[in-house]
């Protein structure tokens, strides 16, 4: 439990508010109000934005009841730049995994397995490789895009939701036998 000090406003935990008071055994929300407290209720914080963080700012009065108040801080370049370097590795996994998953569907190892097939002799086998390689080129052309756009400052950074959507869809080539 969190306790606002009336005197000073700064919130304490309640073994600080104890240290405060050591005569005294068991300070509960109740009681506080005898030594100058009143107790903080946890609150709903914001959700941060890309590159802010979440940080405590001490309590606030909603409606006779104190609760936590938080703010949201900008990170430091070095921390957005982490983010952003996170971010980009775990959607070009996802990326990877999803032209994986669609070679795989065909009964390919990966989608580098399927690209080899491309200069297959096999007619079905040289048609599905060469969609391979089309297919990975336009989708990796279109995450560059994707990078670009936020990069520039001209669109939030998607979900992979939004990523996904713009991505081309599968259409594997109908090739008879032979």
């Amino acid at each position: 439990m969190e306790y606002r000090i009336r005197e000073t406003g700064a919130v304490v935990q309640s073994h600080e508010l104890h240290a405060m008071h050591p005569n005294v055994s068991g300070i509960r929300p109740e009681t506080c109000v005898d030594f100058g407290a009143d107790p903080v209720y946890p609150s709903e914080p914001p959700v941060p934005g890309l590159h802010q963080k979440l940080v405590r700012d001490g309590a606030e009065l909603v409606d006779g009841i104190w609760r936590a108040r938080y703010a949201l801080v900008q990170m430091s370049e070095s921390e957005a730049s982490q983010v952003n370097e996170s971010m980009k590795n775990r959607i070009m996994g996802q990326v990877q995994s999803r032209l994986d998953q669609v070679a795989q569907e065909r009964g390919y190892d990966s989608m580098l397995s399927l690209c080899s097939y491309a200069t297959s002799t096999v007619p079905r086998f040289a048609a599905e490789g060469q969609y391979g390689v089309d297919l990975r080129d336009q989708t990796w052309a279109a995450l560059v895009q994707i990078y670009a756009a936020v990069a520039s400052g001209a669109r939030a950074v998607p979900s992979w939701d939004d990523i996904e959507a713009e991505l081309p869809a599968v259409v594997w080539p109908t090739v008879s036998e032979g």
